[in-house]
């Protein structure tokens, strides 16, 4: 599948508009950040969000499906890369044998996103007991009906009809993210996991953050286009 990056989901924010804007907006960063299950997103309650530090939040997710309840963290800050004057910068600031790599090359900045979800909630504050999500939140009851027979006192044999309501929680997700990104809600869960597998993530790692079973992660550890190019140098 096509990873979607940070870049291309930012233009994809542009797109959201909601009468709840900036409940909307938090959802599909958390959305996209998490790769939690729709469901386990609109049922997720402040009290499982919590901020430890500043540059972390923790969210505590309860699986809706088999498997335990899991942690999930937020990065407060992310890594780009830096302009070649600064690295030229940091090369001529450091000995050869101190100069790490990915500090040479990288940097980490703020990210807004997170930025703009935090300040949405105001972590840093006491956080009453409520539905993270409520506008994406509802009850759907499905109504199953078959013919049977009954007897009456005398022994006869009439015709009823019996009715079962199975109560499930259903998102309001898939008609809005589908509007403002094209996609299904679950794409950007199954976009997370191929992030983490195209960053090097073991397949247990990714099974722990997905809350599945390693056999249906195993998709995720497939051949990315820059690992393929990689592997074609040895082969002829």
């Amino acid at each position: 599948m096509k990873v979607i990056t940070y870049s291309e989901f930012n233009r994809m924010m542009r797109e959201v508009n909601h009468k709840n804007l900036r409940e909307a907006r938090a959802f599909m960063v958390f959305l996209y950040y998490s790769g939690a299950r729709p469901t386990e997103i609109t049922t997720l309650r402040s009290l499982n969000i919590l901020k430890t530090s500043e540059d972390t939040i923790n969210v505590v997710l309860d699986t809706v499906k088999k498997g335990e309840t899991r942690l999930i963290v937020l990065r407060t800050k992310m890594p780009v890369r830096k302009t070649p004057e600064e690295i030229q910068q940091d090369n001529d600031t450091q000995s050869p044998e101190k100069r790490n790599y990915k500090k040479t090359q990288y940097k980490f900045v703020e990210n807004p996103l997170i930025k703009e979800f935090e300040e949405h909630y105001n972590l840093h504050k006491p956080f009453p007991d409520v539905l993270m999500f409520p506008s994406f939140h509802s009850i759907t009851r499905n109504h199953t009906k078959w013919k049977s027979v009954q007897y009456t006192d005398d022994g006869r044999r009439v015709p009823v009809t019996k009715q079962k309501t199975h109560v499930r929680n259903a998102s309001k997700t898939t008609y809005w993210v589908k509007k403002w990104t094209g996609l299904p809600p679950y794409y950007f869960r199954h976009n997370r996991a191929s992030q983490m597998a195209q960053a090097g993530a073991s397949i247990d790692e990714i099974s722990q953050y997905r809350g599945t079973t390693v056999k249906a992660t195993e998709q995720y550890i497939h051949l990315t286009e820059k690992r393929a190019r990689k592997i074609s140098r040895y082969v002829q």
